[in-house]
């Protein structure tokens, strides 16, 4: 058992008791500050990293608009790239069945010189018609020459008598064409 024995007068236990109140009083609203302290401190702290959260966020809304927007962009150049190779792809199964004389006049413009002035080409079925002037007989020889050479044409007829004269002669080709020389496009 415990005994209390309290020898001071009255007013100084009122004065010791209300010390002690007063004393219990500071330290509860110093606890309660110190709480209030280090949970506004835990606030600031989460709201700075929310609002950096927040920018991130922003930033990557920003990039991931930008790329979407870079997407759109592709898709569309896609199609148009798609729309183009149909049209291609249209374009060459109609040139696959015609003829392409293109190449021929090609042939004819690498073997001809300065010498051999074509005036006239015509076609009928695989035959072609060239006539024209050469300045020297030896000049149209060579052009004749070089024309048998060529693979695209299977038989090139030179007549005789366009080699009578010696200058500013008029000459007349027939040729037979191969059909593979009208339909390649890579001559």
């Amino acid at each position: 058992m415990r005994i209390l024995l309290n020898l001071l007068p009255d007013e100084k236990k009122s004065l010791a008791d209300r010390r002690m109140r007063f004393r219990f009083l500071v330290w509860q609203i110093f606890l309660l500050f110190s709480l209030e302290v280090f949970f506004l401190g835990i606030l600031i702290v989460i709201s700075t990293l929310l609002n950096f959260e927040q920018k991130h966020q922003e930033l990557l809304g920003q990039d991931f608009n930008r790329f979407h927007e870079e997407e759109k962009k592709l898709k569309l150049y896609e199609e148009k790239f798609r729309t183009a190779n149909d049209h291609v792809r249209a374009t060459a199964f109609i040139n696959k069945n015609h003829y392409i004389f293109t190449n021929i006049f090609l042939l004819l413009d690498r073997h001809a010189n300065d010498a051999i002035l074509l005036e006239r080409v015509a076609t009928k079925d695989w035959k072609l018609f060239l006539s024209g002037t050469a300045e020297t007989r030896d000049a149209l020889i060579a052009f004749n020459e070089s024309l048998k050479k060529e693979s695209c044409f299977s038989a090139v007829n030179l007549p005789l008598s366009n080699l009578l004269a010696q200058k500013e002669i008029a000459f007349q080709f027939d040729i037979t064409l191969t059909e593979a020389c009208l339909r390649d496009i890579d001559l």
